[in-house]
């Protein structure tokens, strides 16, 4: 905690400056020495300030906060909750108004956190609230504040840290979207008893309707009554309660996460899957989730109830921020480094070691993952199994997951990998239906299709859905277009630019809708302005259509 000047400090000490050359050029000795005097004010007040750290360290200031219920009992994007905090000067000295920073995720924005400023009287405790706004769902941390104490005189300051981490979990916005229906199509497989209603033909108490006996209607079918009423063979048709199964494959590749942090397309897919499963669960039907990229990334078999509902959206929560070793960017040896730096900052323990190079990093490996271990086992963190290539970065890569610290995520896709994790999502959920064990589903791809280009990945994509409807199953794929999700740059050339991506983007896209067609697979282009909820409702009218 080195003392900076403050904007009052830079202006003294410029002033001082000029009076010490003024003096030493004019060969003024008053000048100089008002010059020297001065001089000498600033060092005292420069180390007057050093020993605030020492002080506050000694005599206390604390600081707590904590998360006010939200509105609805759930935080969402886009909607603001708040944070109560206090701080209490414990110390001698009174502070001026001090500037609070807060170091959070990306993801949220703090409300006027740049012009926050509160005084710290002595002995005193100050109050204050915070309005947080999270732009997309997920896990997310208010990792720690600092404040601006000033020294004597205003020119000087220091910044001490509280390393309080508060976290959040910010869910879809589809759990206040509009509710929507969706119907199973005629002759779904019965499983047991649900709120869908399907036509079947003289085997439910509840009619539906009387209409003419047409080739193929069985002849128990036939209403006796209305045929001699009417002088022509009536059949009657009813209708009975089910349960279907569905389920949504989401792609949470790379494709899928360029853009602006809460105007992605792989948050719009949250979105949708989010709502696809609320519908299942208010219709009582069970819904199954997996998001792929070039394999599973996380699945969930198809369950029905609240509590599977809300495992459910944990899911697409922590499908945001993976930490895998296969589908990140960092090696061992950086998640090593970004670990062993948040330690220190964050804890106040240094794992870093002596190095006969100068600026060269290098940790106390073991001991780093020794203290990330025990942390993990002191707080009970159910941060799930990740992918890494030993045990020790496993680890650490939980407990990267645990404290929201941010892998990137591998930008360049392989080579044929979002097919084979496309091939692998469809065949996992393609495993119930017909001749697979179960009863058939309707399932939701969420995908934009990108970065499958290759002949024998189209072809084994169509052949796995070909077989898939084969068994029973009705598929649908929603399609993020990307054109939509991207705004052109300012000016002419700008707006030509992203006028020829998305020509080039439709062409590509028209061709694989013909290719889905063929099989009589509907694909339906979404944007952001389209609500997730109703989504399903247009795809069914258009396919009617």
């Amino acid at each position: 905690m080195i003392p900076t000047l403050t904007r009052s400090g830079r202006f003294v000490l410029a002033a001082v400056a000029l009076f010490v050359v003024v003096g030493a050029l004019s060969a003024s000795p008053p000048i100089a020495a008002l010059g020297a005097a001065a001089s000498s004010a600033i060092v005292v007040v420069y180390l007057a300030t050093l020993s605030i750290p020492r002080l506050v360290r000694r005599e206390k200031i604390e600081f707590a906060w904590w998360l006010m219920p939200s509105e609805g009992g759930v935080s969402t994007p886009g909607v603001a909750f708040r944070v109560r905090a206090y701080v209490r000067n414990r110390c001698s000295w009174s502070f001026g108004p001090s500037r609070l920073g807060v170091f959070a995720s990306d993801a949220l924005q703090i409300a006027d956190s740049d012009g926050l400023a509160i005084p710290l009287p002595r002995g005193r405790r100050t109050d204050l609230e915070l309005r947080v706004t999270a732009m997309a769902s997920g896990q997310h941390f208010l990792h720690g504040a600092t404040l601006m104490l000033e020294g004597p005189g205003g020119l000087f300051r220091v910044h001490v840290y509280f390393p309080n981490v508060l976290s959040v979990k910010v869910f879809p916005r589809a759990l206040a979207a509009k509710r929507a229906t969706f119907r199973p199509p005629t002759g779904t497989a019965l499983d047991h008893a649900g709120r869908h209603f399907v036509r079947v033909l003289g085997t439910s108490p509840e009619p539906r309707e009387l209409r003419e006996l047409v080739p193929g209607d069985p002849f128990k079918a036939i209403a006796w009554k209305a045929t001699a009423r009417t002088g022509k063979l009536m059949v009657r048709e009813l209708e009975n309660e089910i349960q279907t199964t569905r389920l949504v494959l989401l792609d949470a590749s790379a494709t899928m996460r360029a853009g602006d942090v809460g105007r992605t397309k792989l948050d719009y897919g949250v979105e949708v899957a989010a709502a696809y499963a609320r519908l299942a669960v208010e219709q009582s039907d069970r819904v199954g989730f997996a998001g792929f990229d070039q394999r599973i990334l996380a699945q969930l078999p198809p369950h029905e109830g609240r509590a599977h509902f809300l495992r459910l959206l944990d899911a697409l929560v922590a499908i945001r921020a993976p930490v895998d070793e296969d589908v990140t960017e960092f090696g061992a040896a950086e998640v090593a480094r970004a670990v062993a730096e948040y330690v220190r900052h964050q804890e106040g323990l240094d794992f870093r070691v002596r190095s006969s190079r100068p600026r060269e990093h290098v940790y106390d490996y073991a001991g780093l993952v020794a203290h990330c271990e025990r942390a993990l086992g002191r707080e009970g963190s159910a941060v799930g199994e990740v992918r890494a290539s030993d045990p020790s970065t496993a680890a650490l890569r939980r407990f990267c997951r645990a404290r929201g610290l941010v892998i990137p995520y591998r930008e360049e896709p392989l080579a044929g990998g979002k097919a084979r994790g496309l091939v692998e999502a469809l065949r996992a959920a393609g495993g119930r239906g017909a001749g697979g064990g179960g009863p058939a589903s309707t399932v939701l791809v969420v995908s934009d299709l990108e970065a499958i280009d290759d002949e024998a990945d189209w072809s084994s994509i169509l052949s796995t859905m070909r077989l898939m409807k084969a068994r029973g199953h009705r598929l649908l794929v929603v399609v993020p277009f990307a054109p939509l999700f991207t705004e052109a740059a300012p000016g002419t050339l700008g707006k030509e630019v992203h006028a020829l991506f998305a020509r080039d983007e439709a062409r590509r896209q028209a061709a694989i809708e013909a290719r889905l067609r063929r099989i009589a697979v509907p694909v339906f282009r979404v944007s952001p302005r389209d609500i997730p909820a109703l989504v399903f409702t247009r795809a069914a009218a258009l396919k009617a259509a």
